[in-house]
């Protein structure tokens, strides 16, 4: 989810790295989606475009979701996943306000409770003082 700047950054390194291939796509943007599923030879039938593109993505036949969409997304987008029993991983950060940070750790929480989902990547760096 999502075919702008980190979307298309991220996705070959998902095959690079880790063997996955890219299926489908979902954006609201029709041009990146475009721009995007020419460059990763996604099938036309697969890319989802519009405000509820996600959850035909989710609800279509794939093992996993990335989230590469803007944070105020997140929470609604890592949901559908999880409803449609999909592995995810998430950029951070995952919400922009505390009612977002709970509806995306209640997704969690259900994940977890009915294994489907192996896990939820979160990165967080160091803080380092310039002080000494």
């Amino acid at each position: 989810m999502g075919c702008g700047g980190r979307g298309n950054w991220i996705a070959p390194l998902f095959a690079e790295f880790g063997g996955a291939r890219v299926v489908a796509l979902a954006e609201v943007i029709k041009s990146n989606l475009e721009t995007t599923r020419e460059r990763l030879r996604v099938e036309p039938s697969r890319a989802y475009h519009g405000p509820d593109a996600y959850k035909e993505l989710a609800q279509s036949k794939l093992d996993a979701v990335v989230i590469e969409t803007p944070t105020i997304f997140h929470p609604a987008q890592a949901a559908a996943a999880v409803d449609a029993g999909k592995h995810v991983f998430c950029a951070k950060p995952i919400a922009v306000d505390v009612p977002g940070c709970k509806g995306f750790l209640a997704s969690a929480r259900k994940a977890r409770a009915r294994e489907a989902v192996s896990g939820w990547i979160f990165k967080a760096g160091r803080a380092r003082s310039s002080r000494k």
